[in-house]
């Protein structure tokens, strides 16, 4: 295990807060920061996973995951918000 493996895990780690905010939140103002900083920190845990295995192939996986992160975390707000009314 390299110190690239080991980064990565405190990047997943660091996604729990996140995940803990966003499932306490009553308001679309609640959990929508919490859901986009989790989109952000996947970004970096795939970009230095990619780098810790050494395949330049993933980094593809990464740039798809930030491209997509924030539509999806704006479209998850909107169902939340129609079913929390």
């Amino acid at each position: 295990m390299n110190g690239w493996l080991i980064a990565d895990m405190m990047l997943l780690l660091s996604i729990v807060p996140c995940a803990l905010v966003a499932l306490r939140g009553h308001r679309v103002d609640d959990f929508l920061p919490s859901l986009q900083r989790a989109g952000i920190v996947a970004f970096f845990a795939l970009m230095v996973w990619a780098q810790a295995t050494h395949r330049p192939s993933s980094f593809a996986l990464s740039l798809c995951v930030s491209l997509l992160a924030y539509p999806g975390a704006v479209l998850f707000a909107q169902a939340m918000e129609r079913w929390l009314r």
